[in-house]
């Protein structure tokens, strides 16, 4: 018997795959709950990264310690998850917003290692597939099941996973068999009314949206018969749009916005989380209402109201600054106004306007079960955006942000933070701006940085310093950070090799950050540039670079300094592409110190 690594007592529990030694089961349990006291912040901090505690979570899921054979309780506040299978349970703290994904990950490693499963149990199994994206596991298991066809439940599920699948038939006749088995489930009707809805099925599609909204109400347990209730309303006014129905549009949008924060609120939010001073991570509504209100200001100028046009649309522009759609919506009330013409002259244009915020508003439930590729196009109702100028995009907005916060983090004028406090700034922002809208996570480093042995021109194999992880487990980029004040050229050299220490053949797109702190920036940023594209032979060679703006025409750099290089693999006709850029941190702090001083 050897001590417990968290709390040092007596243990003859578990050997753990996260300390790589013995935990007891009271410290085990602490750790799947999130309850983490001082001894378990020596491995994580979930205070700090909530995501981060999940990403290594993740050996929990391979341990025989995940299975317990009693129920737990939560000591402090807060409420648990738990799931229980033939006397066994996994159990999960509800303290944050992954929760539940990490739950159904549990879920399934318990009902997988059960011999046999009733329809219940096959049920449970299915519907975590599900929620984990992993449709085609949730469709054979629910189709094989015998007993399918007399239980809703599963009928429903089996509908929603065909519907995910775009076999619209299949789903449509699951789903009808499921409401004749259960007359008053709200969730049946209103999915169903979204599979008529993408059959460009209208009318049948407005009957059962309207059917979901009189059904909605508690069920014979006591808890309500759809979660998602409002996006019935979503649905018809969607439906209603596509039937140029303008008054029943503006009615059924209105009911889905008396769901939604008010607009004195959303507008207050929106403004902190761009000024720095709050993320709202875990609230995914702006992306939604913007669209809303969009829809609502196409449907005021069919109704030639445009005054009401002219308010929704600036509201949705408020919350979607970038959207050329609502700018270009914009543009014609107010050409209406000033010319006095009729707006029949813009019916081309409105039409296609429509045609894309109707296809934005019917992916807004919908948009995480897509492929990145699909939902940045539909995000941004711009058919030829791509997943990399998208993510440039939202860095170089973010990166300006840290550049104007981080004089929060850095100690003075003559001293730079550790460069993970910049880059721990810079993935909490990003969250807000990509977790709930599409699934993504930005990920950082285990602190320790990196770990594993150099390999020659490789680079090396350890942990990024950051990704941008999809919603369905694909690294879309990988990055380094590095303070940069001079020509450290070994420095350089390590950090801009690293990248190459990855898999190329998983993710090819590379950022490099340097946070500045250097006295004379365009030095320093030159000679950075000559150094890293002096790399002409071998593998990884530099074989193209330039300005980013040129690979990204019209993307916004935010002042920031910036290049891109592109690099020869070892992968046959797989090319390599990293984007280098420069925050001035130490200007900033400069002119934080002058305002100061200028105060006093």
């Amino acid at each position: 018997m050897c001590n417990c690594g968290i709390c040092e007592k007596k243990n003859k529990e578990f050997q753990c795959s996260i300390t790589g030694g013995a935990v007891c089961e009271r410290c085990c349990n602490n750790f799947q709950l999130g309850n983490l006291n001082s001894n378990w912040s020596d491995f994580v901090n979930i205070g700090k990264d909530e995501m981060k505690f999940y990403y290594i979570s993740e050996s929990c899921l391979k341990c025989e310690g995940l299975i317990r054979n009693q129920e737990v309780e939560l000591e402090g506040p807060g409420g648990i998850l738990y799931h229980e299978q033939n006397g066994k349970y996994v159990f999960n703290g509800l303290n944050d917003s992954y929760s539940h994904d990490f739950f159904n990950k549990k879920k399934i490693v318990l009902l997988e290692s059960m011999n046999s499963l009733d329809i219940q149990g096959v049920y449970d199994l299915a519907q975590s597939y599900y929620f984990s994206g992993e449709y085609e596991k949730a469709r054979k298991i629910l189709e094989d099941v015998e007993d399918r066809d007399v239980y809703s439940e599963a009928l429903l599920l089996l509908g929603k996973v065909y519907f995910h699948s775009d076999n619209l038939e299949a789903a449509r006749d699951c789903l009808l068999k499921s409401i004749k088995i259960n007359e008053d489930h709200s969730e049946t009707y209103r999915i169903l009314g979204e599979v008529y809805q993408a059959d460009n099925n209208l009318i049948n599609s407005a009957y059962y949206f309207n059917q979901a909204i009189e059904h909605f109400g508690p069920d014979e347990y006591g808890s309500l018969n759809d979660s998602f209730h409002e996006y019935s309303y979503l649905g018809l006014a969607i439906v209603y749009s596509k039937l140029n129905q303008h008054d029943e549009v503006i009615k059924s949008a209105e009911k889905f916005l008396e769901f939604q924060h008010s607009w004195d609120d959303l507008v207050k939010m929106i403004r902190e989380q761009r000024a720095g001073k709050k993320n709202y991570i875990g609230f995914d509504v702006f992306f939604a209402c913007a669209t809303i209100y969009e829809l609502m200001a196409l449907s005021f100028l069919g109704k030639e109201n445009l005054t009401l046009a002219e308010l929704y649309i600036d509201r949705a522009q408020e919350l979607d600054p970038k959207s050329a759609n609502i700018a270009m919506t914009k543009g014609i009330i107010i050409g209406r106004k000033q010319n006095e013409g009729e707006v029949s002259g813009y019916k081309e244009q409105i039409s296609l306007l429509k045609q894309s915020v109707e296809l934005r508003a019917s992916s807004i439930n919908k948009l995480k079960t897509l492929r990145p590729e699909e939902q940045v196009k539909l995000f941004t109702g711009n058919e030829e955006e791509t997943v990399s100028r998208f993510l440039i995009g939202k860095i170089f907005d973010n990166l300006k942000k840290i550049e104007i916060l981080s004089p929060i983090v850095t100690p003075s004028q003559n001293k730079a933070a550790e460069e993970d406090r910049y880059t721990d700034l810079f993935k909490s922002h990003m969250d807000s701006n990509l977790v709930d809208t599409f699934g993504w996570i930005t990920h950082t480093q285990s602190r320790g940085g990196y770990t594993r042995e150099e390999l020659g021109d490789r680079g090396g194999i350890g942990e990024r310093d950051l990704v941008i992880r999809s919603h369905q487990n694909k690294d879309l980029l990988m990055g380094e950070a590095l303070i940069l004040k001079g020509k450290d050229t070994t420095s350089i050299k390590t950090h801009t090799q690293k990248i190459f220490g990855y898999d190329i053949g998983n993710c090819n797109f590379h950022l490099i950050i340097n946070w500045g702190f250097s006295e004379k920036p365009d030095s320093v940023w030159n000679e950075y540039k000559k150094l890293v594209i002096s790399r002409q032979d071998g593998i990884y060679a530099v074989i193209e670079h330039g300005k980013t703006e040129n690979l990204y025409p019209g993307i916004n750099k935010q002042g920031i300094r910036t290049f891109y290089t592109k690099h020869s693999t070892d992968v046959e006709q797989e090319v390599a592409t990293a984007i280098h850029v420069y925050v001035d941190v130490l200007k900033q702090m400069k002119r934080e110190g002058a305002g100061l001083a200028r105060k006093k």
